[in-house]
């Protein structure tokens, strides 16, 4: 590599990327591989590693790691689900921005049924932003913008799943039954490209639904994603269906 750039605080970071064409990367303990061009190293910005609610949104810094999702009891089951699969050897380095920005499918998955947000800043401010649009075609950020923040809504309890069908699809479910009634149903895929899929028209059938009426409208609401699924390959796609049939049935559905 041409040059190692080791900003101390986000503002210095955000001055560094304005200034210069280094790539954003958190190496943390991990040495890192040779590649062309500077490196932003943002691992010794304390901004990037905090972890904070604010009693509704659970703040997580870009690069706050896959060991650290899983110590802290205030992240979401969905996302410790997907934080569970990644390789013990490199849970201290991976980071969830990393995760997000190489679109990796539980990562996306997870995310998107969380109904995530993301925070970019750059030295002319800050923009938060849908994580289906921060996705969209080669990342909605800046050449000057870093990506700061992932605001996770609180949604520890109820029962969540998050799968891996192959190495770039994955499918993420949560609900969360109140008085015996379904209160929230978030069912979220992840395809070949790294999109996020959620049809909330479908899960809005299902809220307020008791188990009886819950378990008539399975079928019409299997069919539904059926119909509606993008047209990824036919074999993956079949058992991402099948993924979420098995989650509704888990879950009295």
């Amino acid at each position: 590599m041409d040059k190692m750039l080791r900003p101390a605080s986000l503002k210095q970071a955000m001055s560094l990327r304005r200034s210069t064409a280094a790539l954003p990367v958190m190496f943390r303990s991990a040495t890192p591989a040779y590649t062309e061009g500077s490196l932003l190293d943002l691992s010794g910005c304390e901004e990037f590693s905090r972890m904070d609610t604010d009693g509704v949104l659970l703040h997580i810094g870009a690069g706050v790691t896959a060991s650290e999702l899983l110590r802290d009891k205030r992240v979401p089951e969905l996302l410790r689900a997907a934080a569970e699969q990644c390789p013990a050897d490199k849970r201290d380095r991976a980071s969830l921005g990393g995760a997000l920005c190489a679109r990796n499918a539980l990562t996306v998955a997870a995310l998107s049924a969380l109904d995530t947000r993301v925070t970019v800043a750059s030295e002319t401010g800050r923009r938060t932003m849908k994580l289906r649009r921060f996705l969209r075609g080669n990342l909605s950020v800046a050449k000057d913008e870093l990506l700061c923040e992932i605001l996770v809504p609180d949604r520890r309890g109820g029962s969540g799943v998050c799968e891996r069908c192959g190495e770039d699809m994955a499918f993420s479910g949560f609900v969360r039954w109140e008085h015996r009634r379904i209160s929230e149903l978030r069912l979220a895929f992840c395809g070949p490209e790294g999109e996020p899929i959620r049809f909330v028209e479908f899960e809005a059938e299902l809220i307020g639904a008791t188990v009886k009426d819950a378990k008539l409208l399975r079928d019409p609401l299997l069919a539904a994603y059926e119909r509606y699924l993008p047209d990824w390959e036919a074999q993956r796609r079949t058992t991402l269906l099948l993924q979420l049939g098995s989650f509704l049935l888990d879950n009295n559905i």
